[in-house]
């Protein structure tokens, strides 16, 4: 054991909410000041989220199924990064991040009700800034979470929120409105397109055939059989007092059951990706893919039982904050794999930098990612990833350097460190005070948490408030009590 410096006692019994100890930087408080940047061509951006994507599920990852071969394409010619991570494993709090470049303890996104589950306008969003520089912008959203009325539409001309709960499989809504909005769009003046998939996201009931992911599986449990993660992972049991911080206990479940569960979770996947693919095949029949930015990510993951729960949202290991992260950059010799630590909170950043917007990207907490080259590509000193979770009263943090791993509960003021390089599955833990690694990573993953929560962004009491609709939507799947 080692002496912890005082500095670090906050890490070891847990941070009460901070207030602000710094104003936050100037272009957060007056975005209206921006200049129009000039520029000659203007290429379009469409961001694709999948939700609940594992990148272990995919081809372009190294999976031996056939559900993403039109995704396995665009990847072929892209950029794609094996070690890319969400700023949460869940929807609201890693969302929050990829659209503003800030980590979450800058823009407070982290709850599902009250103050702390809206992204403030303090928070300025990519859209924003893309539309204060002359682009059209345009969202859809198959999740609730990311809706109107939790502050997301800031900065899109036009949003549409389709999701519902409980899931009813909109994949086919989401890719037609994509459609649609892509059809009544000029390619020539500069676009920027937000869609985010709903699917694979539980209850896994695909509408198609999924004969093929189930072949030789036979169960007989009806939860199983109807992929009700919700139900087979605790939480319909506890449903009343989730907010509490009680932890689900998820059912024992067979091998052959949890094969099911994956079958299920892979056709939905495989749905997405036929959906993306008429999205690709319109972008080239209409001479879009010349000029147009592609990114696709996941925001979270998904757990099958790898560390005793399902579902996402209460843990930080690799199966929920390790995402895909493909992106693709038309007319540029820029394609291949890095195996970098990235983020999403460094998507923002890299398309502002593509556009020609490099003097938007001061302040983000994100940096342009390994291997595009812009006028600002400089990467942090070493690469790394952090992560937080305060769903349902957790509070647990993440970072990773290089191929150490340190996961820390706040409210135990313990924690655990994994060699990812060794033990990649995160099965074998460590004591991080008795480790020279978990001595540098605590102070380090301090740090971050005490200088975002020092520069936090303000509330502002104005913004919008969750709906009764929405709120029952999300009730009925335990989101909020």
């Amino acid at each position: 054991m080692f002496p912890i410096p005082t500095a670090c006692f906050s890490l070891l019994i847990g941070l009460a909410p901070l207030s602000p100890a710094a104003p936050p930087p100037e272009r957060h408080e007056n975005p209206s000041h921006r200049v129009a940047a000039t520029r000659v061509e203007r290429e379009n951006v469409l961001l694709i989220v999948i939700d609940t994507l594992r990148p272990d599920h995919m081809g372009c990852y190294g999976y031996d199924r056939q559900t993403t071969p039109n995704i396995d394409r665009l990847a072929a010619r892209s950029l794609v990064f094996d070690n890319a991570y969400a700023s949460s494993s869940w929807t609201r709090t890693s969302v929050a991040s990829l659209l503003t470049g800030l980590d979450p303890y800058r823009h407070g996104v982290f709850s599902e009700g009250g103050e702390e589950s809206i992204l403030y306008p303090s928070a300025v969003s990519l859209a924003e800034v893309l539309r204060e520089n002359g682009y059209r912008t345009a969202g859809i959203s198959g999740n609730p979470h990311v809706s109107r009325e939790s502050g997301f539409d800031q900065g899109f001309d036009s949003f549409l929120s389709i999701g519902k709960w409980p899931q009813e499989n909109n994949t086919r809504e989401v890719a037609e409105a994509a459609l649609r909005s892509l059809r009544g769009l000029d390619p020539a003046q500069g676009n920027f397109l937000y869609i985010h998939f709903l699917d694979p996201h539980d209850p896994w009931v695909s509408p198609e055939d999924c004969g093929s992911f189930l072949a030789g599986l036979s169960v007989r449990q009806p939860a199983v059989l109807a992929g009700n993660a919700y139900v087979l992972s605790g939480e319909f049991e506890i449903e009343q007092e989730l907010s509490s911080g009680r932890l689900p206990r998820a059912r024992e479940l067979s091998a052959e059951e949890l094969d099911y569960l994956r079958g299920l979770y892979d056709c939905e996947i495989s749905l997405v990706d036929r959906e993306i693919g008429r999205i690709m095949k319109y972008l080239e029949q209409a001479r879009w893919s010349e000029r147009t930015i592609v990114i696709l990510c996941s925001d979270h993951g998904e757990e099958f039982g790898e560390h005793g729960m399902l579902r996402h949202g209460y843990q930080l290991f690799g199966e929920t904050v390790r995402v895909p992260l493909v992106l693709y950059l038309p007319g540029r010799d820029v394609a291949g794999r890095r195996s970098e630590a990235v983020e999403l909170v460094d998507v923002a950043p890299t398309v502002l930098s593509l556009v020609g917007l490099s003097g938007e990207t001061e302040g983000l907490d994100g940096v342009v990612l390994p291997g595009v080259r812009t006028p600002q590509a400089a990467r942090r000193e070493a690469p790394t990833a952090f992560g937080v979770t305060r769903f349902r009263k957790r509070n647990h943090a993440y970072v990773v350097s290089g191929t150490m791993k340190l996961i820390w509960d706040f409210q135990a003021g313990a924690g655990k460190l994994y060699d990812l390089g060794a033990d990649p599955r995160e099965r074998e833990p460590r004591e991080p005070v008795e480790s020279p690694w978990g001595r540098k990573l605590l102070p380090r993953l301090e740090r971050w948490m005490v200088e975002g929560l020092a520069a936090a962004l303000p509330r502002d009491a104005t913004a919008g408030e969750m709906d009764e609709e929405t709120k029952q939507l999300l009730r009925a799947l335990g989101y909020v009590e």
